[in-house]
């Protein structure tokens, strides 16, 4: 069973870690060229050449949606996990106030079921991104 169906079978709470892809959601990266060479995401499956390209493409995607609703990539993004019911909460990482700001207003954004519709075309729940969200397997480091 995937995860958000799950949750809100068994009404629980869900916390989005890495709610907005590492930057990548924020429009941090846009080119693999931005990472300097020792940055962390460099490991990351989705950052690797060969899907980053794939991955860029569904961001531009996502960007025409943002645009059309008038708020940035990063709301939209916030706005999506918001959507997904009362115990949805996004963790948007993020160093600088201004961005804080910005995605504080990620909760004002309003979807309409069309509109969730749409970005789950986008986004289906079995990936549409390439590559693992992790370098490595992490399920051993659960306590289960």
């Amino acid at each position: 069973m995937n995860t958000i169906p799950a949750v809100r079978e068994l009404g629980i709470g869900f916390v989005s870690y890495y709610a907005l892809g590492r930057g990548f959601f924020a429009g941090a990266v846009k080119n693999l060229s931005d990472l300097s060479p020792n940055d962390s995401r460099r490991k990351v499956p989705r950052f690797y050449q060969e899907n980053f390209d794939h991955n860029a493409h569904l961001l531009k995607e996502l960007q025409k949606v943002a645009a059309a609703k008038q708020c940035t990539v990063a709301q939209l993004s916030l706005a999506w996990i918001l959507h997904q019911g009362d115990f949805f909460v996004p963790i948007p990482g993020t160093l600088q106030i201004s961005h804080l700001e910005e995605n504080v207003c990620g909760a004002d954004v309003v979807l309409s079921p069309e509109e969730l519709s749409a970005l789950d075309g986008l986004f289906p729940r079995n990936g549409a991104a390439a590559g693992a969200r992790h370098d490595k397997d992490r399920s051993k480091e659960l306590n289960i």
